[in-house]
């Protein structure tokens, strides 16, 4: 049984996925593999988001597995455009090839990993900035 908070927040998404905003069957005979509800972590749990109330969403499996761990407002942002190049695409997005499928996977999995090298650098900078490192040519006495 699902804990209560999942519960209330399908409910309160009207049963709705987050990001593809298809009706996520609550029966499990009708649901697919696909369109299952799942519960996802808008700060991922590899970036040390937590497994709170105030950190989750409903989302259907398809969008869960395709966005992986990259940030959930670009991957709402990434999906609509291809929804919007597509014109076909979101009425058959639960039904969409394995190539398909793969193809955008790894569309997010690229630019998570420029997010996060972009990330690494900014890390990187404020360290830098924040270690008082002393300048060569500054006589220290």
């Amino acid at each position: 049984m699902a804990p209560k908070y999942v519960t209330a927040l399908l409910e309160a998404q009207n049963h709705y996925c987050c990001y593809c905003h298809h009706e996520m069957p609550v029966k499990k005979d009708q649901q697919t593999i696909r369109n299952e509800p799942t519960k996802d972590h808008v700060e991922p749990r590899c970036h040390g988001g937590p497994t709170e109330e105030h950190n989750l969403v409903m989302a259907c499996a398809q969008c869960n597995q395709i966005r992986g761990a990259m940030d959930a407002v670009v991957f709402y942002d990434l999906l609509w455009y291809w929804f919007k190049n597509d014109l076909t695409l979101r009425t058959r997005w639960h039904n969409i090839s394995r190539v398909d499928m793969a193809r955008h996977k790894n569309e997010c999995s690229r630019i998570h990993r420029v997010q996060w090298q972009r990330r690494l650098k900014k890390c990187a900078a404020a360290a830098l900035l924040n270690q008082q490192v002393p300048l060569p040519f500054l006589k220290t006495t």
